[in-house]
């Protein structure tokens, strides 16, 4: 996935409103509280979507080390 990362979501984006819709990650995250751990969080595609005055931590994981540098790059990850 590393060699991947830089246009991840671009190649996810289709495949991501087939499956799940336009509303259901939107509507998952909203229903964080608390401590969260994300598991494979790839590019961070959740963090825009988070209501931070829920939140106490959070901790996103993934196998691919590029994909977590591009969660870390999304304004909304910076300075949390």
């Amino acid at each position: 996935y590393d060699r991947l990362s830089t246009d991840w979501d671009a190649r996810e984006a289709r495949g991501e409103r087939l499956l799940m819709g336009p509303n259901l990650r939107r509507s998952l995250a909203r229903e964080l509280r608390g401590d969260v751990l994300e598991i494979g969080a790839g590019t961070g595609a959740t963090l825009p979507l988070v209501d931070w005055e829920q939140i106490t931590s959070y901790t996103v994981t993934d196998l691919s080390p590029r994909m977590l540098d591009h969660a870390r790059q999304r304004p909304e990850a910076q300075g949390r």
